[in-house]
């Protein structure tokens, strides 16, 4: 088993300053808002967009450059933060559109036009934490969301209203799209299960383990939708499911 070892000592390449404590942050993944970031602390999301050196014009420009577009105040813990392909910045007026949720189990869906129009729909529902939401990456749509109530919910953006709730075996911590799969939603629980559901029956098709407890978090990427990541314990696994035993993995003990 490789062994990653961290260098506790290795200063950032980048840094800005935030006005609160840091609890999540999340670079929007669709082209149309490459460099938007989004960042959430106890009672605010604040959006920025980050300009690197090969982006810009001129060499002689810093590293990075930051610019502070906006703060979205929701009066509540920030657990999670997820970006809709709805979002624009190539022109005026931007379009920002994203979904959080909250310490106090609801999902707010924001959307701005970072100067004078903005609105908020709130989803409720859970009963517990929510630890990870997503929005369908090519409509933008539909949120999904899981919580330690055991429960993956989907909600509908049009109507504002819960579109259907799957029970889960243990506690939701990771829920994922991805653009070449709308119709499979992957949901890692806690309990080392990741399955695969497919939205039109809500039944899973496809599941893998860890075979070890706790799964703290997955991903599924988002350029091979063939490879699923996650980390359990103190591993690091990456599973291949383009080969014939998709359910075998390959481990990345990581050293502190």
């Amino acid at each position: 088993m490789p062994s990653l070892a961290l260098n506790q000592e290795e200063s950032s390449t980048f840094h800005f300053d935030s006005v609160e404590d840091v609890k999540v942050v999340e670079f929007c993944p669709f082209a149309r808002a490459a460099g938007l970031v989004g960042y959430g602390g106890e009672n605010r999301v604040s959006i920025g967009i980050c300009l690197f050196q090969e982006e810009a014009s001129e060499s002689h420009l810093p590293a990075l450059q930051f610019q502070h577009v906006t703060d979205f105040h929701h009066g509540t813990n920030v657990l999670s933060l997820a970006w809709s392909p709805k979002t624009n910045i190539q022109h005026l007026p931007y379009s920002l559109q994203f979904g959080m949720a909250g310490e106090d189990n609801k999902i707010r869906y924001f959307v701005s036009d970072a100067r004078n129009s903005s609105s908020v729909i709130i989803f409720e529902g859970h009963l517990n934490y929510i630890n990870d939401c997503i929005i369908e990456p090519v409509s933008g749509m539909e949120v999904a969301s899981v919580s330690d109530d055991h429960t993956c919910r989907l909600w509908d953006l049009e109507t504002g209203k819960q579109k259907s709730c799957i029970p889960l075996s243990s506690a939701g911590v990771s829920v994922k799209w991805h653009r070449k799969e709308p119709n499979k939603l992957m949901v890692a629980q806690k309990n080392g299960l990741i399955r695969f559901y497919d939205l039109l029956s809500q039944q899973p098709i496809m599941s893998l383990s860890t075979g070890q407890v706790p799964l703290m978090s997955a991903d599924w990427s988002s350029t091979n939708d063939l490879l699923v990541g996650a980390v359990a314990r103190d591993d690091w696994i990456i599973w291949d499911m383009s080969k014939s035993r998709f359910n075998s993995y390959n481990t990345c003990k990581v050293s502190y």
